[in-house]
């Protein structure tokens, strides 16, 4: 996943601990970065449903405005947020995929739930 912070990022990343990752996240969630660099399976698994559930909203902007309709925000469009998104849905997915050894039972099975609701099925996690 290529990452581009705006300058505002970019300063606060030079004054703080957090990760470029951790940055992106918050900046395409309008959530704190503390709270996207938390990285208890909790929090991440709260992290991919909202990057899941704000990549079908930009879908849905973006299929507003090709039908021409006016009322659901078509005009708020923006390819670049809907790519970033998905970018870093996939990403997500790929780091918990590879965490996989690291889990337990119940972890995993939470985890295939989730993954199975976003439409993720086909990663060493979900099978």
């Amino acid at each position: 996943m290529q990452i581009k912070l705006t300058s505002a990022a970019i300063k606060l990343q030079a004054r703080t601990k957090f990760s470029k990752r951790d940055l992106f996240i918050a900046e395409l969630l309008g959530v704190t970065p503390e709270f996207a660099s938390d990285r208890t399976l909790e929090r991440r698994l709260v992290i991919l449903l909202n990057l899941n559930e704000a990549h079908k909203l930009e879908i849905i902007r973006g299929q507003s405005l090709q039908s021409g309709e006016t009322g659901r925000g078509g005009w708020l469009y923006d390819v670049n947020r809907q790519l970033n998104l998905r970018s870093a849905l996939d990403a997500e997915i790929r780091a918990l995929d590879a965490e996989l050894p690291e889990m337990t039972d119940g972890a995993i099975l939470i985890t295939r739930a989730i993954l199975k609701q976003i439409g993720a099925e086909n990663t060493k996690i979900a099978a």
